[in-house]
C-alpha cells in the first residue's frame, strides 16, 4: 500500500522544531487521518481536528481538505475545533509574589463565572507559585474527569482537596489514584454505598429524622425563635451518619440545647488547622509549630475512637464475608468494612478502615449538611414550589408522622426534581479537580501541561447558557421537559463523574430526600436573615454562614384545595447571576479592599510587569513538549 511522509505540526508552533513525521497510507479517509494525527499530539478528541498550510495566520487559517490536498503538502499545520491550539487564557500581572490571588479569592464561586465568562470555556490564575485552570465546558469535563492514560486523581499541593489529605491521607476521597489501594477501598465501598444497600438503610435514617422534626424544629416552632440552620443541618447529617456508618446514637438531636459529638468536633478541627497549615505555605509547614502540636493528641483520640468501635463490631462474632453479602448482611457500614472480604480474600488494612470512616464521618457530613441548607433557603424563597412539592408529598399518600419507604422515595418525582433543581444552582461541592498525567490538547484547543490540575467550576457548569435555557431561573419542572432529558450528560453532575466521582451519592441522595420530605410535611420555613444570605469563603464546600430561618408548624392538611384545571401555573422567579447583597441568590461573598483594587490596577498599569508575565507564558508555550514526538527534524517525505 502506498503511502506519504508529511510532518504535522500544532498550528502556530515551528515545524521544523515541534514537527512530527508521519507517515500516512494514502487511501486514508478524513477520519482516518484524524485518528493517526490524534495520538501523536494527544489531543484527545480526533474528530476536532483539520488542518491547514503551515503558512496559514492564526485566525486566517484555510481547511485543507480532502486528503490528497494534506498529503500533497510538506507541512501541515493541526487545528483543533477550526482554532489554532493555544495556551490557556487568563489574567496576567498581578500583585508581586501573590501573583492572581485576588482573582479568585475569596469570591472563589463569582470569581470563577468571572472567569470564564471573560476567557472563555477554560482560564489559567497563577499566585503564590500555584497554577488553577478551570473549565466550564461539559466536553472538556469528559475527559477531565476520566480516569485513564490522560487524566488522575493526584492530590498535589495545588489540588483544592490538599488540606484534607493531609489530615485523612489514605481516605476514600483523599487517596492518589495510583495508589493500589485506592482500588480495593474503591471496590469494597462501593458495594456497601450502592442503592441497592442504601435501602436498607431508609427506616434508620427516617428515625433519625424523627429527631429533627420532633425534637427540635418542633420546639422552634413553639417559641418562635430564629435558628442558623446550617449548625441544625449538619447535626441531622451527623446523627445519620453515626447512626448508619457507625450503629451510634450521638444524641445530636435530642432538643434545641443538643451539642455536636465529639468525633465530629475533633474532624472540623483538625481540618481547620490544615487549612490553615496550607495556607503558611510548606516552609511552615516544615518547621516545628504549633498547628502540628494541637493536631497530635486529635488524630490519636480519633484513631481510639475508631479502633474502639472496631474491637466491639469484631466482638459481636459476626463471621467475616464476600463483599457483596456483607453490603447487605451487616449492621452498619463500619461492620462492613471489619468484616468484607475482596475476591482474594483480603480485608481493609486498619489504617485504610480508620481514615475510610473518618472520610465517611467529616465529609459526608459536611456536604450533606451544605446541601439540607441549601434546600431550606429554596423552601423559604420559593413558596409556590414549595407548595408544589407538599401537595405532591400528600399526593403520594404521605403524612406528616407516618413512614416513608424506599418504595416512596422511588416514585416521588417532584421531589427528584426539587433535589435536583436546588443541587444544579446550589451544590455543595464545586470544584472537583484532576491531574494532567501528560500534556494535552483539550477541545477548543486548549494545551494544558503535564502536571495541570484542572478544575471542574461545577456551578459554572450547571449555569452554563449553551446547555440550559434561562438558567437563574429556579424551576424544578425543568426537569421534566424532554430538552433537559436530552441535555449533555456532563452539563449536570453534582456529583462530578468518572471512576472518583462521589461514591456516597445515593446514601446523601436518600437522606436528603427523607429530610425535605419529612420537613415539608410538617412545616413551612421563612428567611429572616438580617440582611444577605452568604458563603463561606474559606471552606472547601459551598455551605451558608448565616441563614437564619423560623419555622411554623403546618395545621392537618383537611380539604385540600386545587386550583382549577384552566390556571396558569406561576412562572418561575427569575433569578439573576449572583451579585453582592442579593437576596435572590446567595451573595458571593466579595471583600476585595479598595487599595488591593488601586493596587492591582497599578501593577496592571505596569508595562516591565506585564512584560515580565507574557515572557513568563510565552516560555511556558516553548516548552509544551505537545505528547509524543518522534525527533522532529524531519522535513523530506
Amino acid at each position: 500500500m502506498s503511502s506519504t511522509t508529511v510532518v504535522f505540526h500544532l498550528h502556530g508552533r515551528d515545524a521544523s522544531s515541534t514537527g512530527v513525521a508521519i507517515v500516512v497510507p494514502n487511501a486514508s479517509d478524513f477520519k482516518e487521518l484524524q485518528n493517526i494525527v490524534a495520538p501523536k499530539f494527544n489531543i484527545l478528541d480526533p474528530l476536532r481536528i483539520s488542518f491547514c498550510k503551515s503558512s496559514d495566520r492564526a485566525g486566517l487559517t484555510h481547511a485543507l481538505e480532502p486528503v490528497s490536498a494534506i498529503l500533497a503538502e510538506r507541512t501541515v499545520g493541526i487545528l483543533v475545533d477550526e482554532q489554532t491550539p493555544r495556551l490557556v487564557p487568563g489574567p496576567e500581572g498581578g500583585l508581586p509574589i501573590i501573583g492572581g490571588y485576588s482573582e479568585l479569592y475569596p469570591d472563589f464561586l463569582g470569581n470563577y463565572q468571572r472567569l470564564l465568562d471573560k476567557y472563555g470555556h477554560m482560564a489559567h490564575v497563577a499566585y503564590m507559585g500555584k497554577h488553577v485552570y478551570l473549565t466550564d465546558d461539559p466536553d472538556i469535563v469528559t475527559h477531565v474527569l476520566h480516569e485513564g492514560e490522560f487524566f488522575k486523581k493526584e492530590i498535589t499541593e495545588e489540588h483544592p482537596l490538599f488540606p484534607l489529605k493531609l489530615v485523612i491521607p489514605i481516605g476514600l476521597f483523599t487517596i492518589d489514584s495510583s495508589d493500589p489501594r485506592w482500588e480495593q477501598s474503591h471496590k469494597l465501598l462501593m458495594a456497601a454505598l450502592s442503592a441497592r444497600a442504601m435501602r436498607n438503610y431508609v427506616k434508620i435514617m427516617d428515625r433519625s429524622n424523627d429527631g429533627l422534626t420532633k425534637n427540635v424544629l418542633s420546639k422552634f416552632a413553639e417559641s418562635g425563635d430564629p435558628f442558623n440552620v446550617f449548625p441544625w443541618m449538619l447535626r441531622t447529617a451527623a446523627q445519620t451518619i453515626g447512626e448508619v456508618s457507625l450503629n451510634l446514637d450521638l444524641g445530636m438531636l435530642s432538643g434545641p440545647d443538643a451539642d455536636v459529638a465529639q468525633i465530629f468536633k475533633d474532624i472540623n478541627m483538625t481540618l481547620k488547622l490544615s487549612q490553615d497549615l496550607v495556607r503558611k505555605g510548606k516552609w511552615y509547614r516544615n518547621l516545628p509549630n504549633p498547628e502540628a502540636r494541637a493536631q497530635a493528641p486529635i488524630k490519636k483520640r480519633q484513631f481510639e475512637f475508631i479502633q474502639d468501635l472496631v474491637r466491639q463490631s469484631v466482638a459481636k462474632g459476626t463471621p467475616d464475608m464476600p463483599y457483596q453479602k456483607a453490603a447487605t448482611s451487616t449492621e452498619s457500614i463500619l461492620d462492613f468494612m471489619v468484616h468484607a472480604l475482596d475476591e482474594d480474600g483480603n480485608k481493609l488494612s486498619i489504617e485504610l478502615l480508620v481514615d475510610d470512616v473518618l472520610t465517611f464521618l467529616g465529609a459526608g457530613q459536611v456536604t450533606t449538611s451544605s446541601a439540607l441548607s441549601w434546600l431550606c433557603y429554596t423552601l423559604s424563597h420559593h413558596k409556590d414550589k414549595a407548595e408544589k412539592l407538599y401537595e405532591s408529598l400528600l399526593d403520594a399518600g404521605l403524612t406528616a408522622d407516618g413512614e416513608i419507604t424506599a418504595e416512596h422515595l422511588s416514585n416521588l418525582e417532584y421531589l427528584d426534581w426539587y433535589v435536583k433543581e436546588t443541587q444544579r444552582l446550589y451544590n455543595p461541592a464545586f470544584q472537583p479537580t484532576r491531574q494532567a498525567l501528560q500534556d494535552v490538547v483539550l477541545p477548543g484547543g486548549y494545551m494544558v501541561p503535564k502536571g495541570a490540575q484542572v478544575t471542574v467550576a461545577l456551578h459554572s457548569i450547571h449555569v452554563n447558557k449553551e446547555h440550559w435555557t434561562d438558567p437563574y431561573k429556579f424551576n424544578p419542572e425543568r426537569w421534566g421537559t424532554e430538552e433537559v432529558r436530552k441535555r449533555h450528560k456532563n452539563a449536570y453532575i453534582p456529583f462530578a463523574t468518572g471512576a472518583r466521582g462521589c461514591i456516597g451519592f445515593a446514601f446523601a441522595l436518600q437522606e436528603m430526600k427523607l429530610v425535605i420530605a419529612r420537613v415539608v410535611l410538617n412545616f413551612t420555613i421563612k428567611d429572616v436573615t438580617h440582611g444577605p444570605v452568604v458563603y463561606d469563603p474559606d471552606f472547601s464546600i459551598y455551605r451558608p454562614l448565616n441563614f437564619m430561618a423560623t419555622v411554623a408548624k403546618r395545621p392537618p392538611p383537611g380539604e385540600r384545595k386545587t386550583a382549577p384545571k384552566s390556571a396558569e401555573p406561576p412562572s418561575p422567579v427569575q433569578e439573576e447571576a449572583p451579585k453582592v447583597g442579593n437576596l435572590d441568590l446567595p451573595k458571593l461573598y466579595v471583600c476585595v479592599s479598595l487599595c488591593s483594587i488601586g493596587l492591582l490596577a497599578q501593577t496592571h498599569d505596569n508595562p516591565s510587569s506585564m512584560a515580565a508575565t507574557t515572557a513568563r507564558r510565552r516560555a511556558s508555550h516553548r516548552n509544551w513538549s505537545g505528547g509524543r514526538r518522534s525527533s522532529a527534524s524531519a522535513t523530506s517525505r
